[in-house]
């Protein structure tokens, strides 16, 4: 990048018809006007250095080129509610000097940079198409001492949030909603004392509430929550936020109640017109739904579930059938059950009672009591509705193809024995899950480890899970990820391949060795031969003179290599003997020496 002026810089934005047509309409961006008379073009009090770019909202379609990086004394950059497309530069985002940054609004796509200006106070990228993880060490105080607003919303973001971001003590607005986002929130966000806003809804967040969130020394008002995968309970410290104004759980799996404490305090007040108390007002209670048409499910009016369905999480929208044979079918149809392996017809039979269906085992009362579909080609994610069978105690699923997470609703039957081993599932066990005691004999010794459950990703054993007598072991390999793995490389996979694959290795390594060495012997007994037939034989070309060579070199072999190479020279006078007129015309036998 060859930098020369700031308005050679700008005007890199405009290349092209598009761009000067935009041009056109708006004073400046030209060569002829200096560059600080331009629209949306700030400089410093001397007139000649831009110190500023503010295009938002100005309908500008392009994209963000190198040459922005030769504005070096930049401070504000916003481009916010335009149509830009491709990937941020490297080279603006290496600024020093850049204070506030906001693209947000666009369809920029690619990772998320990682900035060079220890100055910065507001990185606004959300509502763009950003990929990718989010910099483990991108935003800290290190790098960022001083931000203030973060705002990395609506992208299409993965993997887990970054505990460094805790670091950046003085951050007042964090905005990570609408992503792809796993894992649990770091137990070090209780570091971020100035912390107002905290967006994290609609994601697939897991994992418990940290306590530290919930300190007196809180300044949240703001905290979404809604929409992930969130378990255990509400705690009772969240009423310790005296600030509080919003807070959004629905659409979780957060069981129990909602403290009292918390109904008390003046909070989602948008919504203090719809029909309920004041807790109805967080979210709506254990087995009970909105009523619908609320421009916020899971809150406001609620109802109690119709007979036969549950809802036994905080804020539900919908409730879920309890009847048997309808969760048997949902799970049929939700598993890909067309193309499920070793199963005989009657899971399509509605004549035939669903205690006969391959792989299901009823009680005397007649409630499935066991599921038992192990190796038979399941796919898809483990379907949720499996929690509502209210006497389940034996799942085996194990050596499928299934992924996704493991279901929060699993916590609920009697479940005594779980087996979800050789597949892809990934995430963690949820806590609550790992609390139960009787799954696979957790807890029978008084402590209790989702380990029991299932060993965690880059960990496996031979039943995919711990017991009192087998822990589960540590991976090598940084690519074992999922849960309940048999082994280290090949989830799903025969538990032994991993050692047949390195015997394998082993075997033909020292097969190859043993051949090559073959080979070199034979390759020196022949040339000896050639040499002793040369002295004796009067046509060294004929066929039967390459048969005499070979019965010389077994006579001049010791006699611990004649067995070695036995079938090597007998090998070798057998393609000599079938091809004596080609080699005939040739003066030197031991060159025709097999080729491998």
């Amino acid at each position: 990048m060859v930098c020369t002026t700031a308005s050679d810089a700008l005007l890199t934005l405009v290349e092209g018809d598009v761009g000067l047509n935009w041009a056109n309409q708006r004073e400046g961006w030209d060569q002829t006007t200096n560059v600080c008379q331009w629209f949306g073009v700030t400089c410093d009090s001397t007139g000649h250095v831009v110190e500023g770019v503010d295009l938002a909202g100005s309908n500008f379609e392009g994209m963000l080129t190198t040459e922005l990086g030769c504005l070096t004394d930049l401070k504000n950059f916003n481009m916010r509610k335009n149509n830009l497309y491709g990937s941020f530069p490297q080279a603006l985002a290496d600024i020093a000097s850049l204070n506030k940054l906001d693209i947000s609004e666009n369809q920029v796509t690619g990772s998320v940079p990682i900035f060079g200006s220890k100055d910065l106070l507001e990185v606004v990228l959300g509502s763009n198409s950003f990929t990718g993880k989010i910099p483990d060490t991108g935003f800290a105080s290190l790098h960022h001492p001083n931000l203030v607003w973060l705002d990395l919303s609506f992208n299409k973001l993965s993997g887990s949030i970054p505990p460094a971001i805790a670091s950046m003590e003085d951050l007042e607005i964090l905005e990570l909603s609408n992503n792809n986002l796993t894992g649990s929130i770091p137990a070090t966000f209780g570091n971020l004392t100035k912390l107002e806003d905290l967006f994290l809804d609609a994601n697939s967040l897991t994992g418990t509430l940290p306590l530290s969130l919930f300190t007196s020394t809180s300044k949240l008002k703001k905290l979404w929550l809604h929409e992930n995968l969130f378990s255990g309970t509400l705690p009772q410290q969240v009423s310790n936020l005296q600030d509080l104004l919003d807070i959004y759980i629905d659409g979780c799996k957060l069981q129990g109640t909602i403290p009292p404490a918390l109904c008390d305090m003046n909070v989602n007040i948008d919504h203090d017109h719809l029909v309920g108390d004041n807790c109805d007002k967080i979210a709506c209670p254990v087995d009970s739904r909105s009523m619908p048409g609320q421009e916020h499910h899971g809150l406001g009016s609620c109802e109690e579930c119709p007979d036969k369905t549950r809802a036994p999480f905080l804020g539900s929208s919908t409730c879920g059938t309890t009847r048997q044979r309808q969760i048997l079918i949902d799970f049929y149809n939700h598993n890909n059950g067309d193309e499920w392996a070793g199963i005989e017809d009657n899971w399509n039979n509605l004549s035939t009672s669903e205690c006969k269906w391959t792989g299901i085992s009823c009680n005397g009362n007649g409630y499935v009591e066991k599921i038992e579909l192990h190796s038979m080609n399941l796919s898809g994610s483990i379907y949720e509705g499996l929690g509502y069978l209210e006497h389940l105690t034996v799942l085996n699923l194990s050596d499928n193809a299934l992924t996704g997470l493991l279901p929060v609703e699993l916590s609920l039957p009697p479940l005594t024995s779980l087996d979800i081993s050789g597949n892809r599932i990934g995430g963690a066990v949820p806590s609550v899950i790992c609390q139960k005691s009787d799954v696979n004999g957790n807890g029978l010794d008084g402590t209790f480890s989702c380990a029991y459950v299932a060993c965690p990703g880059g960990t496996y054993s031979s039943t995919g899970h711990a017991t009192m007598s087998s822990a589960c072991k540590s991976c090598t390999d940084e690519d074992s990820i999922f849960l309940g793995s048999k082994l280290c490389d090949s989830p799903g996979g025969d538990s032994s391949s991993k050692d047949l694959t390195d015997g394998f290795i082993i075997g033909l390594s020292a097969a190859l060795a043993f051949v090559a060495f073959g080979f070199v012997g034979w390759f020196i007994l022949r040339r000896k031969g050639h040499r002793s037939g040369k002295d004796n034989a009067t046509d060294a070309g004929s066929a039967t003179g390459s048969i005499v060579y070979g019965d010389a070199r077994k006579d001049q072999a010791d006699d611990e290599n004649t067995a070695l190479f036995d079938c090597t020279v007998s090998a070798a006078a057998s393609r000599q003997s079938t091809s004596s007129a080609a080699k005939s015309s040739k003066k030197e036998v031991w060159l025709d020496v097999p080729r491998i």
